[in-house]
């Protein structure tokens, strides 16, 4: 029995092996949970507080992740040696090499569509993300500054518009390929969220029916209760 100590004042130590999920109620957050649900995976769900005592800014946490940011996972293995990994981007396509050995939600590096899913993670990342984000900051806190509220808010419906003219041409409702993939669960939450930012979202039906889709899958609906 090996135990792992990394200083945190609510959940520790934890024998190993263990994957130690530290996240709070984001978009960002639950993208992953999602995978970890899909996956069946078994894992302890650390919430951090970023508004009250600003947990992501200790120095425990730091020592974790020194941007302070969440989501986070900390792996050990048996022998108690522990590996940690932030970003969303990034912690989905680590699990799915790791954990999704059987291509259930993901799919192997050989198949060309693996490469249609990695590039739907970048244009997530880099793109539809951002311009989410960017305008819903604009409309809440400078809605006077119409040039950049305008900027981001025409990049974000161009994004918006080429997932609902893919999604119109796939025969299975899901971004690539036959079944799920890290292409539907990086997007999925800010899809849900579109609303936010004022745009009409029943401009985009096709990404509509999709999101009516994925969030009846059991484990999606449980990640996305989880905080």
């Amino acid at each position: 029995m090996v135990q792992v100590n990394d200083n945190d004042p609510k959940v520790a130590p934890l024998e190993a092996p263990y994957l130690k999920f530290f996240t709070s109620g984001t978009t960002n957050g639950q993208k992953v949970a999602i995978l970890l649900e899909l996956l069946g995976l078994k894992y302890t769900l650390r919430p951090i507080d970023f508004q009250k005592t600003k947990e992501n800014k200790e120095e425990w946490f730091l020592k974790i992740n020194p941007n302070g940011k969440v989501p986070t996972i900390v792996e050990a293995d048996s022998e108690g040696k522990t590996f940690s990994l932030a970003e969303s981007g990034a912690l989905l396509l680590w699990l799915a090499e790791k954990y999704d050995t059987e291509h259930k939600f993901s799919y192997g590096s050989k198949d060309p569509k693996h490469w249609e899913e990695v590039e739907l993670v970048f244009f997530h990342v880099s793109g539809l993300h951002p311009a989410q984000a960017n305008t819903t900051w604009f409309k809440k806190n400078a809605p006077n500054e119409t040039a950049n509220l305008e900027r981001y808010t025409n990049e974000l419906i161009r994004s918006y518009k080429l997932l609902d003219d893919r999604l119109a041409q796939s025969k299975s409702g899901f971004l690539v390929g036959d079944h799920i993939s890290l292409a539907d669960l990086i997007a999925l939450p800010h899809a849900r969220g579109l609303s936010n930012t004022g745009i009409d979202v029943e401009q985009f039906a096709n990404v509509q029916a999709w999101i009516k889709k994925v969030v009846e899958i059991p484990e999606v609906k449980k990640a996305l209760e989880l905080l």
